[in-house]
């Protein structure tokens, strides 16, 4: 039987009223979520082919994708097979939460993770397919089994080889959780001095799991080129400040992340005041280093792209206000106020990000009923004519109208947006086949339980 302690109570009352409020976002959000670049794009491999889309080998991905592909194999509608993906993001952790809180009884690394998941979330949460925040999150499960204290010799050993699983798991979810996994292991090295061959050992073991990860096994060409882009980025250190992303990132700390500001302020004060000097030291290494480092390795990218970065840049703010600050205060009263203070201005910080993903929503509408006046189900639109200010991308355009057309409209329509419409010319009197950024994907490759097209040549969308 599951015992809440009066203890846990502010980190279980903030937890479950937090989670809660993500999950009723991804349901009510589910559109802005869906219509936004990866999301559509996974979802569409994922249920044309009824198998798991894990591009790079981030085989995180299927945690997140088994409750839709699930679905997909039951042949339950569409519109359940996207909000039952919507939804696994908030819960993959609401059940690590829940792990940590009561079956690893590990309070404090339970309120780092839920921080995690709300001090610089805005944009991150609609452009939710990422593997990244998955592979983080796995970082504090690990801390949590190697930490724990079984029994029994073969307890130990099961939990190891678990531990091992999940930091190859979370290795691979993408090449930037090294930093934050070197982070915390040296936070609860540091914490922890007498289990220092322990820590030692662990050292060990993760070393051989990186050599493997990044030498041992070729990397693939899009995570290659994303180290290599990190790798350059030392060149523009000498004009750090006249980076693009950081003239734009900067004010962002004071209007959408002064939560976060705050709090780490707050934070480096009460270490000073109680002479946590080595922590203070490589929590400030950690959040200026992590920063400067995603903003050289993508000085050009967008605030959603930096954002679902960044985000690993708050366990530099978390655990120490976890397992200092929160402490400090002696009331559990007060904890439970000021955690739930936290929620609620980061929800509506959450809740007012949506607009701009709403906008391209919008804009969805009026193409597709464009279409439809215009008759037919296969297009392709110059991208001159699209918003790109809203779009952004249109690498997923076509999946983003085949999904969204076959859950509103109850037909199937595909828009492809192109920067270069010449090339596809040649491609539009195939009529057993849609167009998408990739080339052609033919009918028999299609999912007949959802997608569904007639035999037609593609048009232009006027």
């Amino acid at each position: 039987m599951i015992l809440l302690k009066e203890k846990d109570c502010p980190t279980f009352i903030a937890g479950l009223i937090g989670f809660s409020i993500l999950l009723i976002f991804s349901i009510v959000f589910l559109w802005e979520r869906v219509l936004f670049l990866d999301f559509s794009f996974y979802m569409f491999e994922m249920v044309r082919n009824a198998d798991f889309y894990h591009p790079g080998n981030r085989f995180v991905a299927f945690i997140n994708q088994a409750p839709a592909l699930l679905a997909v194999k039951m042949h339950l509608p569409l519109y359940w097979v996207l909000q039952l993906h919507s939804i696994s993001f908030p819960l993959f952790h609401l059940i690590l939460f829940l792990l940590l809180l009561f079956v690893f009884k590990q309070r404090e690394l339970a309120l780092a993770l839920f921080l995690f998941n709300f001090l610089l979330a805005s944009d991150a949460f609609y452009w939710c397919e990422s593997e990244f925040p998955q592979g983080v999150g796995l970082i504090f499960l690990f801390v949590a089994l190697i930490n724990y204290r079984a029994e029994s010799i073969t307890k130990k050993i099961l939990l190891a080889l678990v531990a091992v699983f999940v930091a190859i798991t979370a290795f691979w979810a993408h090449p930037l959780v090294l930093l934050p996994f070197g982070f915390v292991f040296l936070y609860f090295f540091v914490q922890n001095k007498r289990l220092f061959l322990q820590f030692i050992l662990w050292g060990i073991v993760l070393l051989v799991i990186l050599w493997v990860r990044f030498f041992a096994v070729k990397t693939v060409a899009y995570e290659a080129n994303k180290i290599e882009s990190g790798i350059n980025g030392v060149a523009l250190l000498s004009n750090f400040f006249s980076l693009p992303i950081v003239i734009k990132s900067l004010p962002w700390f004071v209007k959408d992340y002064w939560v976060f500001s705050v709090l780490g302020i707050v934070t480096a004060i009460v270490l000073a005041v109680k002479k946590q000097w080595t922590k203070l030291f490589i929590c400030s290494v950690y959040v200026i280093g992590y920063y400067v480092i995603v903003c050289i390795s993508f000085p050009y990218s967008e605030k959603f792209y930096v954002e679902n970065l960044w985000v690993a840049m708050s366990i530099g703010v978390a655990l120490p206000f976890a397992y200092e600050v929160l402490p400090f205060l002696r009331s559990k009263t007060l904890a439970t106020v000021l955690l739930l203070a936290i929620i609620t201005l980061r929800s509506f910080v959450i809740f007012n990000g949506h607009h701009h993903f709403t906008d391209r929503k919008i804009w969805w509408n009026k193409a597709l009923a464009a279409a439809e006046k215009q008759g037919g189900e296969k297009f392709l639109l110059p991208a001159d004519k699209a918003p790109m200010d809203i779009i952004h991308f249109s690498f997923s355009s076509a999946a983003e109208s085949i999904l969204y057309s076959t859950v509103k409209y109850g037909k199937t329509i595909c828009i492809s947006i192109e920067p270069d419409i010449q090339s596809k010319k040649q491609l539009m009197n195939i009529q057993d086949a849609v167009i998408t950024e990739y080339g052609v994907v033919k009918y028999k490759d299609l999912n007949s339980v959802y997608f569904k097209f007639k035999n037609a040549p593609t048009q232009i969308l006027n």
